[in-house]
């Protein structure tokens, strides 16, 4: 990354805004990531979010978009 790696692991999408203040937790052989966001359709409440997170061939992590997450 300190040269010039790295790509945007989440945004704003649907009606989940600002997804931020990440973690990262493993359980069953599975990964999730843990963060929150604002919800658009109750007046930016913020919310807490877990979704999947899985990593390509690379090493780098691919999250779920904050809409895909229940």
């Amino acid at each position: 990354m300190t040269r010039g790696g790295g790509t945007l692991l989440m945004a704003s999408a649907g009606r989940w805004r600002g997804p931020g203040h990440n973690a990262v937790l493993q359980e069953e052989g599975e990964d999730k990531i843990i963060y929150h966001a604002y919800d658009a359709e109750h007046g930016g409440v913020e919310m807490l979010r877990i979704g999947s997170l899985v990593w390509d061939a690379d090493g780098w992590p691919l999250a779920a978009p904050p809409d895909a997450a229940p």
